[in-house]
């Protein structure tokens, strides 16, 4: 029997029967969590149904109506029992060594609030690592800049999370970057491992980030909320900045002409004028690369 740890796994659901995938890979870890908590957020009642199936392995709760994943991760929270909290998307899964690797990080530096890694995308027709732009321990510039790391890989303590009032529920993308900018601009220390831990699906699905354009208005958002951070840690015009690398990422994923218009708004926000030119003169749009991190300790 393996000893588990004082660790609450939390899984928001919504309307995806592949949940079982996710739950399984919680069972498998080496060192396992002390419990799982799925948040149902007002899934169809089919789902809600097939869910049940998985009382014996985790808890479950449920929500009244689909409020969001930020309100689900909440959630999840007030329900946990454990001292530290790890979260896991219903459509993705963790690698069996994640929560034991993570633990053996936060025993070896207990002024740790959280843990991070990297992922490993399985797409349709090919798989590729995701690492972050972040350095080995989080800064606020590096948050302000992208985000640091998605919620899936994160192993952090709940009181830490809960005195941060938890996650934007005005937020149902990019909650995870708003959360690492509130995370290090409180002075919280937050660790990055750039060993994959946990497989991001991208298979096509339904899923809230195919919906490129919501995505980049929620970007708008947290730069707005932290606007003055921007412009203090980052220098002058630095939302400006951020505004226009935002768009022209979003012009490159889109494609096309109507990217290539995105692309180019973002230039003219941002002043960006040798790419503008570029595009005008070539019709190619430049890769728009996050700041190398410093990966030393």
């Amino acid at each position: 029997m393996r000893d588990s740890l004082p660790v609450t796994a939390i899984v928001p659901h919504r309307n995806r029967s592949i949940v079982a995938n996710a739950i399984e890979s919680i069972l498998r870890q080496t060192a396992p969590p002390a419990e799982i908590i799925v948040v149902d957020d007002g899934s169809l009642p089919q789902h809600r149904e097939a869910l049940r199936k998985h009382a014996d392995q985790a808890r479950i709760v449920f929500l009244d109506k689909p409020m969001g994943p930020s309100f689900a991760r909440n959630a999840g929270l007030e329900a946990a029992s454990q001292e530290w909290v790890a979260f896991l998307d219903d459509d993705d899964e963790w690698l069996p060594g994640k929560l034991e690797r993570q633990w053996n990080t936060l025993r070896g530096d207990p002024t740790l609030s959280a843990v991070a890694g990297a992922m490993i995308v399985v797409g349709d027709h090919a798989d590729w690592p995701l690492v972050s732009h972040s350095p080995t321990l989080m800064t606020l510039a590096a948050a302000l800049e992208g985000t640091l790391a998605l919620m899936q890989t994160t192993l952090i303590r709940r009181s830490d999370i809960k005195a941060l009032g938890g996650f934007d529920r005005n937020l149902n993308y990019f909650e995870d970057k708003d959360f690492w900018i509130r995370f290090t601009g409180a002075g919280l220390r937050g660790y990055y491992d750039r060993v994959p831990l946990a497989i991001l699906n991208r298979r096509r699905m339904n899923r809230l980030t195919s919906q490129w354009w919501a995505c980049t208005k929620a970007q708008f958002q947290v730069i707005a909320k932290h606007r003055s951070l921007y412009d203090s840690v980052l220098g002058p015009r630095a939302a400006n900045r951020e505004r226009s690398k935002c768009l022209r990422r979003a012009g490159l994923e889109k494609g096309g002409i109507p990217g290539r218009l995105v692309y180019a708004g973002g230039c003219l926000v941002g002043g960006a004028l040798a790419p503008l030119m570029k595009l005008a003169t070539t019709g190619e749009m430049q890769d728009v690369p996050y700041p190398v991190p410093d990966v030393s300790l």
